[in-house]
């Protein structure tokens, strides 16, 4: 087989085919492509032949050599075909890029990609709700360069907002364009983008294998989804205990998938709540934290935006006997029989607005007065406590909303339960934008589920 040496600083060449060897000759040549490959003549760039496929070029021309001694025709031709075929090594072109939805929480059907354009071209898949989701792997890129991202079939209620991209799914940053194409500069061989700040599955089962050995925390199912995955359930209480003594607070997260945030702040929540913070211990020693951080796991699975889905949204099935689905039937069962065992401090259900709008609350309706003033002190706490915050909220509350299920939502339904006896509020996590109109991080959707933990201890008691 013929092989090729090329040694820096070496005086000659040997090409071998068990025939002889060539040094003064190809030496010529191979100083001569160095040269040529480090700065290739002006008349190749000039006729528009591409960087990539210079080297070949140069490596032919080099070898047009002229030697006071003889050399074989086909010798002559085997060096100048193998430095064409091989040499342009090194000068390789960049990797292809290529995209996928395939993964946990993925949704991208490829349209299309630009290699030369470094543009990529997605469609959201409506896998059940409205198509307001999209999450998808880009692979191939070369740090530094600038790449573009087209989505296309979003359902409208999902309007214009600026997408998360991260390279090592811990970190996020938010692209600076609110409308697709979308540009971005890569700082990574691969990056995932998506249309808010994902969460998924293996996110919250992570979060509870980390708290695995902190004796404050259970980590729990609450039951099998429709698709027999568990539905992590975690439980925070001091010691682990649950005496009769100390008052329950419930916090479940998307039931609607594409609702992200929500499960950030619960994630924050729980984070929060297990901590060592001074806050943080007598809390533990006076309630019983539970929270659901993701309540609809099939959906976000597969990358669902959830919202309307068959045969019943989530979020309107609470008041339908039985309950259709079987995470709402098991929230449910423990409301009760907590509400009767221990009393029940709040219930809050998090969510994400459309991406329209900002973040708000559903409380209760204006004529249960004794419920309504229990969640405006709550309330007054929560948003003072949060106004020196990396990340602001809003205090707007709408009224129930008088549209077709409303009655049904878990607010309403755990409103009927509870009474005036709880805080009992649907919370509206903003995508974007805080209440000063700051672009909201992680750490400052984090921040909104600890400040509920803290707003209800602050406000919940024989004294308060």
């Amino acid at each position: 087989m013929i092989g090729i040496l090329l040694q820096a600083g070496a005086s000659h060449m040997t090409i071998t085919n068990h025939g002889p060897s060539m040094s003064s000759t190809a030496t010529h040549g191979v100083a001569r492509y160095a040269t040529h490959v480090a700065h290739p003549p002006q008349r190749y760039q000039k006729r528009g032949f591409s960087p990539n496929i210079m080297p070949s070029l140069v490596a032919a021309r080099a070898f047009r050599i002229q030697s006071p001694g003889k050399v074989p025709r086909m010798q002559k031709l085997a060096v100048t075909l193998l430095l064409a075929l091989a040499l342009p090594a090194l000068a390789a072109e960049p990797p292809a890029l290529s995209a996928t939805g395939d993964f946990s929480n993925g949704n991208a059907k490829v349209v299309a990609i630009d290699h030369a354009a470094g543009r990529v071209t997605i469609e959201s898949i409506n896998k059940g709700g409205r198509n307001v989701w999209w999450h998808v792997r880009i692979d191939g890129l070369v740090e530094g360069q600038k790449y573009t991202l087209e989505t296309r079939g979003l359902d409208p209620v999902g309007a214009d907002t600026a997408p998360a991209i991260t390279y090592d799914q811990k970190s996020f940053e938010r692209l600076t364009s609110r409308k697709s194409p979308y540009t971005f500069t890569a700082k990574g061989a691969s990056a995932y983008l998506s249309r808010n700040c994902p969460y998924t599955v293996e996110r919250a089962v992570s979060l509870g294998e980390a708290l695995l050995k902190n004796p404050h925390v259970k980590v729990l199912s609450l039951c099998k989804s429709e698709k027999d995955s568990d539905v992590p359930l975690l439980m925070v209480s001091h010691n682990g205990e649950t005496p009769a003594s100390r008052k329950v607070m419930w916090a479940i997260a998307r039931q609607h998938a594409f609702a992200s945030h929500s499960s950030w702040a619960a994630d924050g929540l729980i984070r929060w709540a297990a901590s060592d913070a001074p806050d943080a211990l007598e809390f533990r020693k006076r309630f019983i934290l539970y929270v659901v951080p993701i309540m609809d796991v099939d959906s976000v699975a597969i990358g669902a935006g959830g919202k309307d889905q068959k045969p019943i949204d989530f979020n309107r099935s609470w008041g339908l006997e039985p309950p259709p689905w079987r995470a709402v039937g098991e929230v449910q069962k423990r409301l009760r029989n907590d509400h009767k065992e221990h009393g029940i401090a709040a219930f809050f259900d998090l969510h994400n607005p459309y991406f329209a709008e900002g973040s708000h609350w559903y409380a209760p309706a204006a004529d249960d007065p004794a419920a309504r003033q229990k969640f405006d002190r709550f309330l007054k706490h929560y948003n003072e406590s949060l106004k020196d915050a990396e990340n602001t909220f809003t205090n707007t509350v709408k009224p129930p909303a008088a549209s077709k299920g409303r009655e049904l939502t878990s607010r309403v339904w755990a409103g009927k339960l509870l009474g005036s006896d709880a805080v009992t509020a649907t919370i509206e996590i903003t995508h974007l934008l805080d209440g000063n109109g700051k672009i909201v991080t992680i750490a400052g959707l984090q921040n909104f589920g600890a400040q509920l933990g803290r707003s209800v201890a602050a406000t919940t008691g024989p004294e308060k």
